[in-house]
């Protein structure tokens, strides 16, 4: 494309993207772009996004490291919009075939920055290619956490004083661009998550546990992290790993996170004795 062509193709553009990872996430929000009558366009980032779950859907596939196929992906749908949903795994330079676009980004660095960077730089990318990028709470606005308590089960006061310490040291990891979850328990962090993922780390940690009051999982974005991708996300299989895990409870964000399916989450809290807390600066526990 000549440069006149790419200008006149996005400035006749309209449409919305979604570039879909692992999960739930993206199959919620493809499907509430459907019952708003919405026009999307799935992007699916192959072995971690299924075809199957997106039948109906127009939709193309891409593989890791190809960031040049799909920005000539997006004008080709004359897409505007852009929005990033679901989890990947990161790659090891030697499991990618990049790009010479993708290749340009792993020559600079990339690859070597933490999560809520590395995303940032891909999130300039695209921005300065002249797509806008959208958050996954612009498109369902009712993803993102209350305040206050989700369940009937609330935390006690060991519980209560886990929250305060785990909420100041998750912003400190956080800050380190390490991790957006930890677990604590008796004022003791037994867990930080890592490439694993929140499920993997909460089973992980089985044979650390102590005695006695059991332990809760805390989820908190990122100080310096876009708010645009990759908030802290809960959902049904949280909770069922956190009961696996012998958890006694689940703190999130109010405001700075994602509840997919809320009423079968807390449903499934409810049923398991977990409690879900929205928290605030300034909450009552």
């Amino acid at each position: 494309m000549t440069k006149n062509s790419v200008d006149e193709a996005l400035h006749s553009a309209s449409g919305l993207a979604i570039i879909a990872g692992a999960g739930q996430l993206p199959i919620s929000l493809a499907h509430a772009c459907c019952q708003r009558e919405r026009d999307v366009l799935i992007i699916r980032v192959s072995s971690f996004a299924k075809a199957e779950d997106y039948q109906g859907f127009k939709q193309e596939s891409v593989g890791l490291g190809k960031l040049g196929k799909i920005i000539k992906i997006l004008r080709r749908h004359h897409i505007a919009q852009v929005c990033f949903a679901g989890s990947l795994r990161r790659p090891s330079m030697w499991e990618l075939i990049p790009d010479y676009t993708t290749l340009k980004f792993i020559l600079r660095g990339a690859l070597r920055q933490g999560d809520a960077s590395l995303l940032q730089i891909i999130e300039n990318f695209f921005v300065t290619q002249g797509f806008a990028i959208i958050a996954a709470q612009d498109i369902m606005p009712e993803l993102l956490a209350p305040r206050g308590y989700l369940t009937k089960t609330q935390a006690c006061q060991t519980h209560r004083e886990d929250i305060v310490k785990g909420i100041a040291l998750a912003k400190i990891l956080g800050e380190a661009d390490i991790g957006q979850a930890i677990a604590m328990q008796q004022g003791i962090v037994i867990g930080v998550e890592a490439i694993e993922g929140t499920s993997a780390m909460m089973r992980r940690i089985g044979d650390v546990k102590r005695k006695g009051s059991a332990p809760i999982l805390i989820k908190a974005k990122k100080p310096q992290q876009s708010e645009k991708s990759d908030l802290p996300t809960i959902g049904p299989d949280t909770v069922r790993a956190a009961h696996q895990a012998g958890f006694a409870g689940i703190v999130v964000e109010a405001g700075g996170s994602l509840v997919l399916q809320g009423q079968e989450t807390c449903q499934l809290a409810e049923e398991a004795g977990i409690f879900i807390l929205g928290w605030y600066e300034g909450a009552t526990l």
